[in-house]
């Protein structure tokens, strides 16, 4: 089972937060709308991981997420 709460957004690798990286490359991004694969590439995180921390986001009210049919998903 995987641990639930502020822990899991823990990046293992440098102790970096990947929530508060994820906040600031969408502030920083070059334009007011990102995908996932551009968050993917700046993170070097996999898929699965950035797109559980940016459901997190979307459920606290940080951050808006639309899918865009046969495009993917904007943040």
């Amino acid at each position: 089972m995987a641990p639930s709460g502020r822990d899991e957004w823990r990046d293992g690798d440098d102790g970096g937060d990947l929530r508060d990286r994820l906040v600031s490359e969408l502030a920083a991004a070059p334009r007011p709308v990102v995908n996932t694969h551009y968050l993917m590439t700046r993170l070097d995180r996999p898929f699965e991981t950035v797109s559980r921390e940016l459901e997190r986001l979307v459920d606290e009210g940080t951050v808006e997420h639309v899918r865009v049919r046969d495009r993917g998903h904007l943040w």
